[in-house]
Formats: structure tokens, C-alpha cells, sequence
């Protein structure tokens, strides 16, 4: 796993940083750990931070000063990259406070590149991959069910390497779709092989964590308690702090409380 997170280090943040927040899972360590690091991106990982804390205000402050600053940044691809990744964050957190029907999410546009160009920075890869996604959780929110779930059955059948937690999201994506229009039997396959991606493979530690809370809530939603409580057991098995255990379980409790209040199934992302 620490091949995976080198290949996208990141020199604006500190050494190991990126290691120690998908490892450790420890989010107050990390916060700290960004110090008072003025670049635009230390700003936009607080912000991540915090709202992967359900701090959401707390993280709208972030978001919106690293956006100040990301106005003043160079026009470079890691840099663009940095502001993809910002705002992709900021959707994230807008998601979590609500049905979102006015989110403004930034154009996105990659010029033709170069094979030498993508091999030297193959975060742009996977800036296309996460560009669509997030598109496709806007419209899963939105309630645009069909075109949402044509983005996530193409993302899984393209050839493009996915991180593990990143083709789990898409299952989970893809599994609220399919049971918001009515298609149960095709929505629990899809819950099951989210269960099966994040067990298999490399995935971090954080996205293991992130997932089997959420996986908790949505089986609650269904009502396979024995699942659930599956779920919730694995999560406990990890080696965290006992704070980021419990944050993962109240990102399940979000999307079963909204899902309830909805009548949808309604999912988040890591």
C-alpha cells in the first residue's frame, strides 16, 4: 500500500503525510501534522479532514480559503490537479449537509496530453476517473438515477487501474441507483461486491474503515441486521483510534438517516 500513496506524493504537504492519514487514520494527528502549511492545498486536506469529522462548517472555512488561495497558485498540472482535488472535496462535504440542487461544480476540462506527459504525472488519470464519479454522485443526489448509473457502469467496465475504495464507491453508487428505480435485486449484487472490493486487494486503511461503516447503515436500511452488525464488527477489528471508528459508523448513521427521510437510498464517498 505505501507504493500506491508514493506514487501520488505530494510535495506541498509533509513528508510520510499522505501515509500516516490513509494508515493511521489518525485525523487530529493529521491536522496537526499540516501545521501552519500556507499552501492552498494543506488548506483544501483540512478541510477534507474536517468534514470527514462532520465538523462541516468547520470545513467550509477551509475549502473556502484554500479557494482564495488556489486563484493565486501556477497554472501547472500538479497545481491544477490540486484544485480538481479541492473541489472535488467541496462537493463532498456540500453532499453531506443535504440534498444539493444549485451546487455549482467547477468545469473540468483536460487538454489532449501527451503518453510521456500522463506517464509522468499519473494523477491526471485518475483526476479524469474522479471527475466522473463525482459527476455521478451530484446526479445520483439529484435524482437523475439512469444517466448516474450509465457514469458508474462505465467507470467499473473501464480499463483504467482503480484504487480499491474508488471502485467501491462506484458499486455503492451504482446499488442506490439501481434501488431508487426499483431494482432491488440488482441493488443488493452491487452492495455485495462494494463488501468484496474493499476486502480484496490493497485497499488503505481509512477506505476499509470509511466503507464498512457505511455498508453498516445501508444493510441496516435494508434491514440485514446479522449483515450489518457484520460490518460494524470488521470495522472494530481494524487498528485505529477508537474516534475515527466511531466517526465511520456516524457517516452509516448519516446515509441510513437520510435514506430514511428521503424514501431513497442515499450514499457518500470517502
Amino acid at each position: 500500500m505505501a507504493r500506491r500513496i508514493k506514487k501520488f506524493k505530494n510535495p506541498t504537504l509533509p513528508e510520510n503525510w499522505y501515509y500516516d492519514f490513509w494508515e493511521k487514520v489518525d485525523f487530529d494527528q493529521s491536522y496537526k501534522d499540516l501545521g501552519d502549511n500556507p499552501h492552498f492545498y494543506a488548506d483544501a486536506m483540512r478541510g477534507r479532514i474536517r468534514s470527514t469529522q462532520l465538523r462541516l462548517d468547520e470545513a467550509w472555512v477551509h475549502f473556502d480559503r484554500a479557494q482564495e488561495l488556489a486563484v493565486q497558485a501556477e497554472e501547472t498540472i500538479p497545481e491544477l490537479m490540486r484544485q480538481f482535488a479541492l473541489n472535488m472535496y467541496s462537493l463532498d462535504n456540500a453532499l453531506k449537509q443535504g440534498v444539493v440542487t444549485d451546487f455549482e461544480f467547477p468545469s473540468f476540462k483536460i487538454p489532449e496530453l501527451p503518453d510521456a506527459v500522463l506517464e509522468e504525472y499519473p494523477e491526471v488519470r485518475t483526476a479524469i476517473l474522479q471527475r466522473q464519479r463525482s459527476e455521478a454522485l451530484l446526479r445520483l443526489h439529484a435524482g437523475d438515477y439512469e444517466i448516474a448509473a450509465d457514469i458508474y457502469r462505465d467507470l467499473l467496465g473501464c480499463p483504467l487501474e482503480k484504487p480499491n475504495h474508488i471502485a467501491t464507491d462506484m458499486y455503492v453508487g451504482l446499488a442506490a441507483c439501481q434501488y431508487n428505480l426499483g431494482r432491488v435485486d440488482e441493488a443488493m449484487k452491487d452492495i455485495q461486491n462494494a463488501g468484496f472490493s474493499i476486502l480484496s486487494g490493497e485497499a488503505s486503511k481509512l477506505s476499509r474503515g470509511f466503507y464498512s461503516g457505511l455498508l453498516h447503515g445501508l444493510y441496516t436500511y435494508f434491514g440485514e441486521y446479522e449483515e450489518a452488525e457484520s460490518w460494524s464488527g470488521y470495522l472494530q477489528s481494524l487498528e485505529m483510534p477508537a474516534a475515527s471508528k466511531k466517526l465511520f459508523l456516524q457517516h452509516g448513521e448519516l446515509a441510513l438517516r437520510r435514506s430514511r427521510e428521503e424514501s431513497r437510498l442515499v450514499v457518500l464517498q470517502a
